[in-house]
């Protein structure tokens, strides 16, 4: 295995995005169970389901997916799959 020290900058910025954003989909789950337990807990659901469905739609997503593209697109990088230029 390769040493820290002899990644690409490019490999680097891809590790740490995907890093970055798999941990920010972890706390975005906690969020969210934070939200179902306190809905289980008596709170109004009416407050409890829109809040959930905004952190879902716009935080839970796109994180997801751009913890997902640099891993995607590590593979196909050699081939130029990623930028759509063909290989």
């Amino acid at each position: 295995m390769r040493n820290a020290d002899t990644l690409s900058p490019l490999r680097k910025a891809l590790l740490t995005a995907h890093v970055a954003s798999a941990v920010s989909v972890l706390g975005t789950d906690l969020v969210l169970l934070v939200l179902g337990i306190s809905s289980v807990g008596g709170a109004d659901p009416r407050t409890i389901y829109p809040a959930a469905d905004l952190i879902a739609t716009w935080l839970l997503a796109p994180l997801a997916i751009l913890a997902l593209a640099p891993a995607c697109c590590w593979g196909s990088l050699p081939t130029g799959a990623c930028s759509g230029t063909g290989g």
